[in-house]
């Protein structure tokens, strides 16, 4: 890859989880937080515990891309929020303006092949693909615990029974 193609990538990725963020942070606010411990299961992450998940992954795959590195597997930034609420506020506060920052990297860094582990190398701009996909993956998980905790589904990518699609 070029480093012209990776900031044409990572560009289009950075779109996306721009607009993917603002519905994340639309679910956290939508889940009700006083029933914030709701589990489906006893090995399913808590909504809060989800909700921190997402909040602290994301952080953590913008900082190494941005450092060119990762530190141990532990959260970049515990957040110690008690309600889906404020860790949507801590996540617009804190990880929207990672998204700048990465915004600004030259296209040599974000060619730049990083290793995450044993597990994971690949160019940095490709670390952003996967966190887009990481944090669809886990908005959807807390998307459906959303009724069952006597919540309402808001409007994702078309309405919902609780937000309906509303043209013009």
């Amino acid at each position: 890859m070029s480093a012209q193609n990776a900031k044409a990538l990572a560009e289009m990725f950075l779109g996306d989880l721009g607009l993917e963020a603002a519905l994340t942070l639309k679910v956290m606010r939508a889940a009700p937080a006083e029933r914030c411990d709701y589990r489906p299961d006893p090995k399913s992450m808590s909504a809060l515990e989800l909700c921190r998940h997402i909040t602290e992954s994301d952080t953590f795959f913008l900082r190494g891309v941005l450092d060119g590195r990762w530190p141990p597997f532990e959260p970049a930034e515990p957040i110690g929020a008690s309600t889906p609420q404020q860790v949507a506020d801590h996540y617009q506060l804190h990880v929207l303006p990672l998204l700048d920052e990465v915004r600004t990297m030259p296209g040599e860094r974000l060619d730049a092949e990083l290793k995450l582990g044993d597990v994971f190398q690949m160019p940095a701009v490709m670390f952003l693909s996967f966190l887009l996909r990481h944090q669809v993956h886990h908005r959807g998980q807390l998307t459906t615990y959303l009724r069952p905790m006597g919540g309402k589904v808001p409007s994702i990518y078309g309405g919902s029974a609780d937000e309906p699609f509303r043209a013009g």
